[in-house]
């Protein structure tokens, strides 16, 4: 009888995170617009915060859960970084590319991943995706419902829905350093969302490494863009 009760406990756990889910889907623009192929384009301007604050500008275009091309400007220098298929991507000043060192790639990888199933979500529809209920708390203040998605291979993903808008306001998750065996937790807070082409984009972004705050970006001209052809995302 415990066992029963156990798993009817878990299905109904299970139908209210996909409730949650498909609710937030639909306030992001609905499955339609949100799997149709596609890329996204932009720019951005804020603050990486390393050794010391650093004021960037930025320009990227990303698509899918791995590809990604980002110029940053800093100071008089720029750095292009890129994410493809089978490859993590560093250049200088227009320079040529060379490889992320091997031990940076997985966290980044998996890291870019979780950012990109926040902002379409579709993703976690899949069967391979275990959903469970976070319950509520409050993020700078705003109420949240959270939803916990786990995959075979894969961290837990942690995300945060505006408990009234139902968009994505937070997702977390905890990676390996890259190079140790020790553990650390990354997360982004999404904010000050604007609609465009019938989808909600978030327009602010804050990034935390184990607590601390990172990168602090606003977006601006963010548009959906036919999907492109695989080499864009390649090294230069």
């Amino acid at each position: 009888m415990i066992f029963v009760c156990l798993l009817l406990f878990a299905s109904e756990d299970a139908k209210a995170a996909r409730q949650l889910l498909d609710g937030s889907i639909v306030a992001l623009g609905g499955e339609k617009r949100l799997s149709a192929p596609h890329a996204l384009t932009g720019q951005s301007k804020g603050t990486l915060s390393l050794d010391a604050a650093q004021e960037i500008r930025n320009q990227f275009t990303v698509q899918g859960l791995d590809q990604m091309k980002w110029e940053t400007q800093i100071g008089t220098g720029s750095i292009q970084l890129g994410l493809n298929k089978s490859s993590l991507w560093i250049a200088s000043n227009n320079g040529r590319g060379n490889d992320a060192p091997k031990e940076m790639i997985l966290a980044f990888r998996r890291g870019f991943a979780a950012l990109r199933i926040a902002e379409t979500l579709v993703d976690l529809r899949g069967k391979d995706w275990k959903l469970s209920c976070l319950g509520e708390l409050k993020i700078d203040d705003t109420p949240a419902i959270g939803l916990k998605a786990s995959r075979r291979g894969e961290p837990d993903l942690d995300l945060w829905f505006d408990a009234k808008t139902r968009l994505p306001l937070k997702v977390e998750l905890r990676l390996q350093k890259p190079g140790e065996s020790a553990e650390m937790t990354l997360s982004a807070v999404l904010r000050d969302y604007r609609k465009s082409g019938g989808r909600q984009f978030f327009g602010k972004m804050t990034v935390y490494h184990d607590g601390t705050k990172v990168l602090e970006v606003e977006r601006s001209d963010v548009k959906v863009v036919d999907r492109l052809d695989d080499t864009t995302f390649d090294k230069p």
